[in-house]
């Protein structure tokens, strides 16, 4: 405290006196409060990132811990959505400036450009938890909306990577010795030809080694140094296999032999160089060592090992594949299919089989338009395979896909509706905290908004600036909210499809977000509606009493 006396004589004196108040409670909670937070809330959070990717990561992989692996990718995909959570929301001032200047600065009044930053500096606190509140909401809707429909979209590639094409005919237990197709093979593709089918094509059961005695073990490839040995699906396939079936499923790792790169890597099976080849999977390609690189000695020979009382036949590389339709385990199994020519295939069987006839058969695959047949003619395809299909022995079904791309159009309809109605609502919930924060806004604001209008700026003006501070702060929100939503969606479909192997697609939910732009400008124009109208009170107020 402070005390001066001045003295009624020429010279005047002052007198000081100083008290030392000890610090009160008030000190230390003002000390608290000026810690940072946010920095602080940063650090924990990076440093349980880290321990995740530094030691549960590897763990999981080491000990095949699934669920632990599912925890740590969760938890990678929480640290990205906090990532872009954590920037947009302290870049949130500046994005409004951003999209105030282009979208109103270039026709409004100079004074609601004024009005419109003294406000978003004003109520940058108030402004940051909405801000926030409407991009957190807004990503959650977007992320499961765009995480259910690639889910289903998966389901739809999984399904046709496994059913091949529209119909075909399989034997799920096939016979290592007898061809249960024999008896209407002819049947079938006379049926399938007359009913419109565009092609047809047929695929071998799985080979194993002729001495039977030691069980059913399959053909296996090692490379000449013997060093190696991989156990196969060795399987004969029609030439034109691979150009009836659903596309997008075959990935080719090394091309054609210069001396064929006209023809497919089926076709260059049934030439007179190509009979003595086979395109294998690359992971076999990798564990026996073979050098596919020309420019660096290329030898892409192995030796099929058909069992002990049969000779090993050479064999080489006519084309790598890293992905097959169908007849693929998964993307990383040690167990994957090498295709060669059905003449080659009669030549590694040793005689057992007479013709191709005798061949066992495991799947007659037909190639149908599903836009252009009419439904009657593909009932009377599917009716004639199945009532075939009740004649032969043995556990032998018939796949259509027609069904399940049905039920998986319906399902896709049904959750496009659901998510819209979860938009909706969504925005509706918010709007009350943005009426809510704007009229906050306009009370804290009475003393300047009444002199504002007392000078003759109009309700119009005032109208003007709220519209565009409300506005800007849901499309700003609305919108990065929007693409991180999307954006760990995708990361998580990316991943997943890396695993099982699939083509990657996108998608982005348009319909959704133009339901959240329309109820965002009639939000915005509610808001600054209202909070201008029950805002008149107070500036009446604040004006009555000067």
């Amino acid at each position: 405290a402070f005390n001066s006396t001045k003295s009624k004589s020429i010279s005047s004196g002052f007198s000081v006196s100083v008290h030392h108040e000890s610090p009160n409670h008030q000190h230390h909670l003002l000390q608290w409060r000026k810690l940072p937070l946010e920095l602080i809330a940063l650090s924990i959070v990076a440093v349980i990132y880290g321990f995740v990717v530094y030691y549960a990561f590897p763990k999981a992989l080491l000990h095949g811990d699934l669920s632990l692996l599912l925890i740590v990718f969760l938890i990678l995909l929480l640290s990205i959505l906090f990532g872009l959570t954590f920037l947009v929301v302290n870049t949130d001032r500046m994005c409004m400036l951003v999209f105030y200047y282009v979208l109103f600065g270039w026709w409004m009044k100079d004074v609601v450009t004024k009005l419109f930053r003294l406000g978003i500096i004003q109520h940058r606190l108030r402004n940051r938890k909405t801000f926030a509140m409407y991009h957190l909401a807004i990503a959650l809707v977007v992320y499961l909306n765009v995480v259910a429909r690639l889910q289903i979209d998966v389901f739809d590639r999984f399904t046709q990577q496994q059913y091949t094409t529209a119909i075909h005919v399989v034997d799920r237990a096939p016979s290592a010795g007898m061809n249960r197709f024999g008896c209407c093979a002819e049947e079938l593709e006379l049926v399938a030809e007359r009913n419109g089918a565009s092609s047809i094509s047929w695929v071998s059961s799985s080979m194993y080694k002729s001495d039977v005695i030691r069980g059913n073990e399959r053909y296996s490839v090692v490379n000449y140094g013997n060093a190696f040995d991989s156990e196969i699906e060795f399987r004969a396939v029609l030439p034109d296999f691979f150009s009836i079936v659903f596309s997008g499923f075959l990935k080719v790792s090394r091309a054609l032999r210069p001396e064929v790169s006209s023809l497919s890597i089926l076709e260059q099976l049934y030439t007179v160089r190509g009979s003595q080849h086979a395109v294998i999977h690359q992971n076999h390609a990798e564990s026996l060592g073979l050098n596919l690189d020309e420019k660096r000695g290329y030898f892409g020979k192995f030796v099929l090992d058909r069992g002990s009382d049969l000779p090993r036949m050479k064999l080489g590389v006519g084309s790598v594949v890293r992905s097959v339709p169908a007849l693929q385990k998964n993307r990383f199994s040690g167990l994957q299919t090498v295709f060669v020519s059905f003449p080659t295939l009669l030549r590694a069987a040793s005689n057992k089989f007479i013709s191709i006839e005798d061949v066992p058969m495991e799947r007659f695959v037909v190639q149908i338009d599903l836009k252009s047949i009419s439904a009657r003619e593909y009932q009377s395809i599917l009716a004639d395979l199945l009532r075939i299909k009740d004649r032969i022995a043995g556990s032998v079904e018939v796949w259509e896909y027609r069904d399940i791309q049905t039920s998986l159009t319906d399902t896709r309809t049904l959750l496009e509706t659901g998510f819209l109605l979860v938009s909706v609502f969504a925005m509706l919930i918010s709007s009350f905290s943005l009426i809510t924060s704007m009229y906050a806004n306009i009370h804290e604001q009475s003393k300047e908004l009444a002199v504002l209008r007392a000078i003759g700026i109009s309700t119009f003006v005032l109208f003007q600036s709220h519209f565009a501070e409300s506005f800007l702060l849901l499309l700003t929100g609305s919108l990065f909210g929007v693409l991180s939503g999307w954006l760990v969606a995708t990361a998580q479909s990316l991943q997943q499809n890396l695993f099982l192997d699939l083509p990657n697609q996108l998608y982005f939910p348009w319909l959704p977000v133009i339901v959240i732009a329309l109820a965002t400008i009639l939000t915005a124009f509610i808001s600054a509606a209202l909070t201008c109208r029950f805002g008149k009170n107070d500036m009446l107020k604040e004006l009555r009493s000067q």
